[in-house]
């Protein structure tokens, strides 16, 4: 006979009801939670801006990844609980470097912000290296430039400092999260990672601190300078030993105004490079891209190339010009100068022997056959693979806009002023001050003459260290003073 079910009463009807609402609550707290943590975590999205200059001060190059990037609140909080490690400045935090801030931002220029792995992370961009200030008088609110070399900056301390952190005893991922909460209501994801991500800051930190330890015994690059393959050898390629003695490719910034024109132009200070995107693509693997597996911003990357493809540098004040003397300086110009470095000259872009040019030889030496191989497996399996580099013999001509607001001059910025740059090398200062942001109107660069810039000691620049040579480079150097006044009249306009 069929088995005849007990009707269920009233209340367990109720209890049956009850169980499968509990269980749907359950699963749909489950599945909000999912998507909570997918939300929270899985996408890598980077902070996005509609103008394309705050997109070149704050936007993502992919730099802001899990191996180079600094949890937010970590680099926010580093500078106001170790202090002694930030050079010594009348500024306070990130300011005593150099960098550039403007009022509302979380971060200084240079610096951009993206969500890994559920953590909001910073890490450098393009303008870090390539946004500068001047100003007319020491009282005066300084005039920031987008694309100019960043004369302020100085790299090479920040990147001590944060190795001075991590190494530091009191480096306590109790403390750093007890003073994080001081800033910031951190959400549940953020106080579960957080004490994840702070001692994992300290092994990478520390890891790079040992495998940048040469730059301990090479002089200081002091701002607006920077050693731009070395680091390559230790971070990427560690079949190519850096040794004591090695020569140095510390360098100085440069600007990155009307880059269309440069297209098929040898670029680096070397030449080793014909190819824009590869050069800023390089940059960007030293400012902390990933190459394997790429963390390159492609799309982001486009953007700003595209924008600096036009961009022009800053006209000199009219009013402080000389029209008749920048009338005789042209033609000054065009006989001397405008073979090499005038856009339609005939060396321009084009390298120039080491044995011609004679300057500093310890940029070219440092990258070498050798370096040029290396290079050229970068980015095997995607688009942006490295193709052409190679060594050369020498310095490339430069074209010369926005030459005024580029100093101090020579590949390795051991000449302070335009000036200086047309007497011979034994005229030119043994010594002199950098990181200035205070124009010298008349010579043509920064103030250079005093250790100090009003709330800042500036960088003491020892041209008898090694890699700082201010030799060579002496054409135009033996013409009359007259001569020589009027070309540089003519230089500010360029």
């Amino acid at each position: 006979m069929p088995k005849v079910e007990t009707p269920m009463s009233p209340s367990e009807a109720e209890s049956k009801r009850f169980r499968r609402r509990l269980l749907v609550a359950i699963l749909f707290g489950v599945f909000l939670l999912v998507v909570w943590l997918y939300w929270r975590i899985c996408p890598e999205v980077p902070e996005r801006y509609v103008a394309i200059t705050d997109h070149f001060k704050y936007g993502s190059i992919g730099a802001d990844n899990d191996d180079r990037g600094i949890p937010i609140w970590l680099f926010r909080v580093l500078p106001e609980m170790f202090p002694e490690h930030l050079p010594a400045s009348d500024k306070t935090g990130y300011a005593a470097f150099g960098f550039l801030e403007e009022p509302g931002m979380d971060r200084p220029i240079g610096f951009s912000r993206r969500r890994v792995q559920g953590l909001d992370l910073v890490g450098l961009n393009c303008a870090v290296c390539h946004t500068g200030q001047y100003r007319n008088k020491a009282d005066d609110v300084p005039t920031v430039v987008l694309g100019m070399p960043a004369n302020t900056v100085n790299l090479q301390a920040f990147f001590f400092f944060l190795f001075k952190c991590a190494d530091d005893p009191r480096f306590q991922t109790d403390a750093i999260m007890e003073r994080i909460r001081k800033e910031t209501c951190l959400d549940p994801y953020e106080q579960f990672a957080y004490p994840i991500a702070i001692p994992k800051f300290k092994e990478k930190a520390l890891a790079q601190k040992k495998l940048l330890q040469y730059m301990t015994k090479i002089p200081r690059f002091g701002p607006g300078r920077v050693d731009t393959f070395t680091p390559y050898k230790r971070l990427f390629f560690k079949d190519m030993p850096v040794n004591d003695g090695d020569p140095i490719g510390t360098s100085d910034f440069p600007s990155l105004w009307r880059q269309r024109e440069r297209q098929g132009m040898h670029l680096h200070w070397d030449g080793n490079n014909e190819s824009v995107d590869e050069r800023n693509i390089s940059a960007a693997l030293g400012a902390g891209v990933r190459p394997h597996p790429s963390t390159l911003d492609e799309p982001s990357m486009k953007r700003v190339r595209d924008w600096i493809f036009d961009l022009p540098p800053p006209p000199f004040p009219a009013d402080k010009l000389d029209t008749f003397q920048v009338n005789r300086g042209a033609f000054v110009y065009a006989k001397h100068c405008a073979d090499c470095h005038d856009w339609k000259g005939s060396k321009v872009g084009q390298v120039v022997k080491i044995d011609n040019i004679g300057t500093d030889r310890n940029r070219l030496a440092s990258f070498t056959d050798e370096m040029a191989r290396h290079m050229n497996t970068l980015g095997q399996g995607y688009a942006w693979q490295f193709k052409h580099f190679r060594k050369t013999d020498g310095y490339a001509n430069s074209p010369l806009d926005g030459i005024w607001l580029r100093g101090p001059y020579l590949h390795n910025g051991s000449v302070p002023t335009l000036r200086h740059l047309l007497m011979p090398a034994k005229e030119r200062p043994a010594k002199f001050w950098r990181g200035n942001d205070l124009y010298d109107w008349n010579d043509v660069g920064f103030v250079w003459t005093a250790p100090k810039s009003c709330d800042r000691p500036l960088f003491e620049f020892d041209t008898a260290l090694s890699g700082n040579g201010n030799m060579g480079h002496e054409y135009g150097t033996t013409l009359p003073k007259e001569e020589r006044d009027a070309l540089l009249e003519y230089l500010k306009t360029l």
